[in-house]
């Protein structure tokens, strides 16, 4: 398991209803963030 932010929860929801693993929504992030 990934250590989120505090607002973990949220994203997981967000990616079950995206229907995305949190690997993959955290994958997304890291790469906003590196941009």
């Amino acid at each position: 398991m990934l250590t989120l932010p505090k607002n973990n929860g949220s994203r997981q929801k967000i990616a079950e209803e995206l229907e995305i693993s949190p690997t993959t929504l955290w994958t997304k992030m890291k790469k906003g963030i590196a941009e």
